[in-house]
C-alpha cells in the first residue's frame, strides 16, 4: 500500500531533479553571456544600431503616411 504512494513521489521527483539538473548543464554562464551581447563586439553592435535605426525610419515614414499600416507597401 505504501508503495503504491512513494512510487508516484519518487517518479516526479526524479523528474523535476532531472529538469533542474538539466538546466543547471545548458544554461550559459555570465562570462557566455557577456560575449553574446552586442556591445562585446564592435561589429554587431554597428550591425544593430543600423537596424534599429532603419525600424526607426520605417515606423517614422508609416507614421506620417495617411494610409493604415497594413495598407503601406515595402519598398
Amino acid at each position: 500500500m505504501a508503495a503504491r504512494r512513494i512510487a508516484p513521489l519518487a517518479i516526479i521527483g526524479g523528474l523535476v531533479a532531472g529538469g533542474c539538473m538539466l538546466m543547471y548543464a545548458i544554461s550559459p554562464n555570465e562570462e557566455e553571456l557577456i560575449k553574446k551581447l552586442p556591445e562585446h563586439n564592435a561589429g554587431r553592435m554597428d550591425e544593430s544600431k543600423s537596424r534599429q535605426q532603419l525600424l526607426l525610419n520605417k515606423l517614422k515614414e508609416a507614421a506620417d503616411s495617411p494610409d493604415p499600416v497594413w495598407l503601406t507597401k515595402r519598398k
